[in-house]
This record gives structure tokens, sequence and C-alpha cells, in this order.
């Protein structure tokens, strides 16, 4: 600052913006920049490592009501001002930063106070600026073009993925979700009473470790548990998985497939449009287990189809976990459903997000079972 008899934020780090790995030591700034209406300020967070933008948020907002908007008293609890925030060291165990979290609190606030205005403005300037780095990076990589056709129609045509249809499918699965146990015995997995074979907790430390080399952040983990130990107690050698991230679920499919004869992961993973976390994707699966797996880096519209053919055209155990509108969904069903085994087992995460897995056990009036995990809902059925 200009003035050094002002009083400034807490200087944590004595002005040692360095540090040794990923995710040890995160800063964040505002700025702002004028739009179309006025101004408009960006909170932004760069990990001291990568030397890279790795979140943040932008609005536009009124100084003075910002800085006399009391928090309530969860909010005060929970949040720092944003002057302490822009010093403090990234929390990795929250997986945020609190930089971010302090200016998105500032930013919600000002919106919560008015009901249009420049906020409005800003918002649909950021809106535009990301949706034109999106279009730039789809522009740059002309394998992807079918892929971005079908993305910006889904958004203007379908409604299948409305707000009112999550809430619906998230309220239908949680009346049926039952325990891990239950789920298994549905499908004659296990027999009642006998213990439920669980993800081996020094490999989740293990991942946990290697998780948080990453400087970008990705998707949260599979039902981890569930996983393991449907791949074990199924038999499955030939399993097909959409949706990689850190490859929380590769990791876990890939140990209960250790030791199994001609066991084999193919992974299907969109790559992320202007993340630039591609070095960082399956970071979690240790060499000793890469033998046994393909990673194909593709939409799935291709990604599916290499992947299935990778394996001869039949498969033991689909994972779906890629893209979760109703669309993508409904196709990436069919093209699994398609290669599965009779007596294969296909799950799919986050169920709740939309209709697609009832309407396509409906549709092929399946059995199913739905488990629950960290707050989301894993759809889980057999082919006769």
């Amino acid at each position: 600052m200009s003035d050094r008899t002002t009083p400034g934020p807490h200087d944590r780090v004595n002005r040692g913006f360095k540090a040794p790995r990923p995710n040890l030591l995160r800063v964040a700034g505002f700025t702002d920049g004028a739009i179309w209406t006025g101004v408009g300020d960006v909170a932004f967070v760069i990990d001291a490592f990568a030397r890279r933008i790795v979140g943040g948020v932008g609005d536009s907002y009124d100084r003075e009501l910002i800085d006399h908007v009391p928090p309530t008293e969860a909010e005060a609890s929970t949040h720092q001002s944003r002057e302490e925030a822009a010093s403090e060291p990234h929390d990795i165990a929250s997986g945020k930063s609190r930089a971010v979290h302090a200016a998105s609190w500032t930013l919600r606030r000002r919106r919560s106070s008015r009901t249009s205005g420049p906020a409005d403005e800003a918002e649909k300037f950021m809106d535009m600026t990301k949706a034109a780095a999106t279009f730039a990076w789809f522009a740059r990589r002309p394998g992807y073009w079918d892929h971005a056709v079908r993305l910006g129609l889904r958004k203007i045509f379908d409604r299948r993925d409305s707000p009112a249809a999550s809430d619906a499918a998230r309220a239908w699965a949680a009346e049926r979700a039952r325990p891990v146990e239950q789920l298994l015995a549905t499908f004659g997995l296990i027999d009642a009473g006998r213990p439920v074979p669980r993800f081996p907790a020094d490999l989740r430390r293990e991942g946990e470790q290697r998780a948080a080399t990453s400087a970008v952040e990705m998707g949260g983990a599979a039902d981890l548990d569930l996983l393991y130990a449907v791949v074990t107690l199924s038999g499955a050698h030939r399993v097909v998985e959409t949706g990689v991230a850190f490859g929380w679920s590769s990791l876990a499919i890939l140990a209960a497939l250790q030791g199994r004869a001609k066991g084999a992961l193919v992974s299907v993973d969109m790559p992320y449009p202007r993340r630039n976390n591609d070095a960082f994707v399956g970071i979690v699966v240790p060499d000793r287990f890469r033998s046994d797996w393909s990673l194909i880096r593709a939409p799935d519209r291709r990604g599916i189809k290499s992947a299935l053919d990778h394996l001869g055209g039949e498969i033991d155990l689909a994972h779906y976990d890629s893209d979760k509108s109703y669309q993508g969904r409904a196709f990436g069903y069919a093209a699994l459903w398609g290669a599965l085994r009779p007596n294969g087992i296909f799950i799919s995460d986050d169920i709740q997000d939309n209709f697609a897995f009832r309407d396509f056990v409906d549709e092929h009036q399946l059995e199913f079972a739905v488990g629950t995990s960290g707050g989301k809902f894993v759809g889980v059925t057999r082919k006769p």
C-alpha cells in the first residue's frame, strides 16, 4: 500500500510468496475494471507454487454498502474479512481458499441486498467472459466441435435438467436410498451377516497425499466403498468407467482388480475446457496399478466406443460418472448397457441431477437399488 502508516492486513508469510509444493500457500487479491454500466470487481486466488490462478469470483458492488452490511452469526463464524482472507494460507482440508469464501460471501451479500442494478450487468459480463473462453478452447480443437454443438443445443432446447427436475429427482432418489449392505444383497452379491469389503484405508491416505500435490481442484471422490465392494464381489474383469478427475473411482476399481487374471479398467475422460488440469487427471492412481489401466481422453460419444473396442466389445461392469445432463446420460447409458454382458453390473453416480436413471430402469423394467454418500445418490442395476 502507498501509505505505510495505514493499518493493513496481517502479513502471515512475511512477504514470502513462494512455496515448495502445490496447495501449501495460496494468496488472493481484489482488483476492478470498467464494464458497460460501471465498475466490476474480481477476487482471484493464486497458488504460490504453480504461479497460476486456481479460483476466483467476480461481480460489481457498492463498496460502502458491503462494508456496512453485518454478517449473520453463521457467516461471521465461518468467514473472515476480505483483508484477513487475502493473506490467509490455503486450507487444504476444506478444499477451497478462505479468500474465495470471503469474496463469495462479500459479493453474495451485496447481491442479496438489491433486486437489480450493476450486479446483474457484472454477472452477465463474467458469464460472457467464461463463455468466450470456453468457445476459444473448443475453437482450437476441431475434434471436439461436434461435442460443442451438442452442448449448445442442449442448453437451449432441453428442459430435463431444470432445477425443478433436479429437486424432484433428488426426492425420488432419497426415498429409495438404502445402506450399502442392502444394496449389495439386492443383486445377490453378499449374504446376510457377511462383512462388506471396504476400500483400504491405507490406499485412501496415499491417494489423499497425491491429491494434495495437485495445483488445481476437481470433483470429489465417488462412493469408494461401494465401488470397491461391487467389483470385488461381482468378480468383474473387464470394466469401463466414464469420468476420472483425480481418479478416485479408478483407484477403487483397480484396487479391487488386483490379482485378478486379465483384470482391466478403461476410463474415458473428457478434457476440461479452460481448467489446465490435464497433468493432474488420475493423479491418485499409483504407478503400481497403472499396468491394468487405460485412459482415453475424449468426449463420451467417441471415448466410450474406443473403450469398448479396447476390451473386445463386451464388459462385466460399467461405472458412469461423466456427462451429467439427461441427454448425455441417455447416450452413455445405452452405449454401455449394450456392451454389458448378462448379469453385468451398471452403476451411475449423481442420479439426483435428473430423472435419466429412473427413466432408464423404467424403460427396461429393471430391478435397481439406490445408495447414498456425501449427500449424493448412486444408482445400481444388473443386466438380466
